[in-house]
């Protein structure tokens, strides 16, 4: 069965009209051609770390330590301000920390805190309290464990 042919002058001026609206849209300015490449570049680099980091598998566990920070004397003895570091390449969720005085004559004081979320690279602050004088007394802060989240 045959077209009409009004069928074809029809569609042949619909793709005339096509064509002038190709020939009469604007060109795309370079700056925003420089803003799609940069936008690319990101979006790509974005990928392949994720990906890297993905494959690579996980790090160094959880490396934490330990600074005081200062001693402040406080109405119910001493409030002993504590710096966490996990210079480690993994997180390490709800660190417990211990905090012990010694004396002359062995253990004096114990006091215990915890750091909710430790991630790699980085440090938080927090205080363990002790009634003695922790300036006066041999002082360690060690972990005593952690979650992996």
């Amino acid at each position: 069965m045959r077209e009409p042919a009004g069928a074809d002058a029809g569609a042949g001026r619909r793709l005339a009209r096509a064509a002038d609206s190709a020939k009469n849209a604007p060109d795309i300015p370079p700056l925003e051609w420089i803003c799609a490449a940069i936008g690319f570049a990101l979006v790509a680099a974005t990928i392949v770390f994720v990906a890297w980091k993905g494959l690579a598998g996980n790090g160094s566990p959880p490396q934490l330590s330990f600074q005081v920070k200062t001693i402040v004397e406080v109405p119910n003895g001493y409030l002993v301000e504590v710096r966490a570091l996990n210079t480690g390449e993994e997180t390490a969720a709800d660190v417990k920390v211990e905090g012990e005085l010694r004396g002359p004559g062995g253990h004096v004081e114990t006091s215990e805190t915890s750091f909710k979320y430790l991630p790699p690279r980085s440090a938080r602050s927090g205080g363990l309290y002790f009634t003695h004088d922790p300036r006066k007394l041999e002082m360690t802060i060690r972990a005593k464990g952690y979650e992996a989240p």
